[in-house]
């Protein structure tokens, strides 16, 4: 590998960061009015993002062969020999699929230093080292962790496997866009999240507007103290002055409380089919598992939530390192099996026999699977509910009822309460839980602000669920997203 001098080559990076967030402004369903102060806080932002990487080495060029997926294991592919393939080179085409590998070591300088993997090729990958299922790429991550503290001789080989896209509304080509290795300086990243949440927090709704001097004001006089000029120590010296700025007028500002808690569940809504065939679907919950344990790795206050017993039935059978990885995080308590039922049906026209099956072989597998007993009836995606269910759920042993999208998307009706006893025709009664907000859900304050604003029973609950993490086509939280959970538990306003 070469070394690259300028540091300016990870302006990549800007395309998957304006990729985010066209992501991110779709599922909000708006476009933000940036005034002129904010866009300068974007550009220090960006600039700033760049300086986490202290140093940086390009990756030689990739191997490449692209497919059709028949089935899994099943490949037709287009040519018998891998091709080249670098930055700025293109791949794929409507419902092709393509492996990529390469092999690299670990560049003595970088001993002691956080290394990550920074490569994207588009479309949703796993990407495998070592031999090992490792971690999902998709649009929103393409950063991999390596190591914490690198010896300085390691050597990786890493294997690729990508489908061209992740959900919908995607091109055909796609482009790899960056591929290096970097040195990662933790304090430069953790002041940089502090500046995220602070200025993400100026797009809350029914924002105070005192509270919005307050940032913009912290803002000012924290970016006085980031010198662009500077390096090294130097330059972390003045980033901890800032840090001290926003942590006394910001994060730790006695002002503008709100009452109340939210309760954030990370999960990642995986159907079995949707816009894809249900062969790609045993793909995307390697990809999405796999990220979900490197995250608990890395953070050890994050739970994780997944439903449905295909899920782990496909994985006990395609991913066997990766089931055995999550028994162990679910005898912790780390990795919530959530759902008493074989899948999240349909709940208006299944007959009450399909009920009782679902709910029967739900629960029986889980129990002989982990040793648990699922209480919860998890349907967040649901079109409707059939007014007997408490009567099946409560027989069955089911104690709790949470669904979505009802409250979410029901522009005729407006949903009354949030938390409430539902009872059935023969009084038979589960605790229901409608959230406010969709279950796919970024963890920023103006998303966690409008949930708390819709949620009706403040005054006699007082805590509303958040459901936070990418889905539909798996994927789940991101680094970013913990980040900004850890910044925000006690955010004012």
């Amino acid at each position: 590998m070469s070394e690259i001098k300028n540091l300016d080559a990870v302006a990549s990076l800007d395309a998957m960061d304006a990729h985010v967030d066209d992501w991110r402004d779709s599922t909000k369903g708006k476009q933000r009015g940036i005034f002129s102060f904010d866009d300068l806080v974007k550009v220090k932002l960006k600039a700033l993002k760049k300086r986490i990487f202290t140093d940086i080495e390009s990756i030689p060029a990739w191997k490449m062969r692209e497919c059709i997926y028949k089935a899994p294991g099943e490949y037709e592919y287009f040519y018998d020999e891998w091709k080249d393939l670098n930055v700025g080179d293109t791949w794929g085409n409507n419902g092709w699929s393509a492996f990529f590998k390469n092999s690299f070591d670990m560049p003595e300088r970088f001993k002691g230093k956080k290394v990550t993997l920074n490569v994207y090729f588009g479309g949703d990958s796993l990407l495998t080292l070592n031999g090992e299922p490792y971690q999902g790429l998709d649009p929103f991550r393409n950063s991999v962790l390596l190591t914490d503290c690198a010896k300085g001789d390691e050597h990786y080989d890493v294997d690729i496997e990508s489908y061209y896209v992740w959900h919908s509304n995607e091109s055909t080509v796609k482009t790899l866009s960056c591929s290096f290795i970097g040195c990662v300086d933790p304090e430069i990243e953790d002041v940089y999240w502090d500046f995220k949440a602070v200025f993400n927090a100026l797009f809350m709704p029914v924002l105070d507007k005192g509270l919005g001097d307050v940032i913009r004001a912290a803002l000012k006089e924290a970016f006085t103290h980031v010198n662009f000029d500077l390096d090294g120590e130097a330059f972390k010296a003045e980033l901890r002055l800032a840090k001290k700025v926003l942590q006394d007028k910001v994060f730790n500002n006695p002002n503008y409380a709100s009452e109340g808690n939210l309760a954030l569940v990370g999960n990642s809504h995986l159907d079995l089919v949707f816009m894809w065939a249900y062969k790609e679907f045993i793909r995307k919950l390697g990809r999405t598992h796999a990220t979900m344990l490197r995250l608990m790795e890395q953070y050890p206050d994050f739970i994780f939530s997944q439903s449905t017993v295909p899920t782990y039935v496909e994985m006990q059978n395609r991913y066997p390192s990766l089931f055995e990885q999550v028994k162990k995080r679910i005898e912790e308590g780390r990795w919530e099996y959530i759902g008493a039922m074989w899948v999240e049906p349909d709940c208006n026209l299944i007959s009450g026999e399909s009920f009782t099956r679902q709910l029967l072989h739900g629960i029986r597998y889980a129990e002989k699977t982990f040793g648990i007993t699922p209480k919860t009836c998890w349907v967040p995606d649901v079109f409707g509910n059939g007014y007997a269910m408490p009567q099946i759920l409560k027989k069955a042993g089911v104690e709790y009822f949470v669904t979505h999208k009802m409250g979410i998307w029901n522009d005729t009706n407006p949903w009354q309460y949030r938390t409430f006893w539902w009872e059935g025709p023969d009084g038979s009664k589960v605790f229901s839980i409608v959230p406010p907000t969709h279950f796919i859900g970024t963890v920023e304050a103006d998303s966690l602000k409008m949930n708390w604003e819709r949620y009706t029973d403040k005054a006699t609950i007082g805590e509303s669920m958040y459901c936070y993490g990418w889905g539909d086509g798996g994927g789940g939280p991101t680094r970013n997203m913990i980040e900004y959970a850890r910044r925000l538990k006690d955010f004012p306003g």
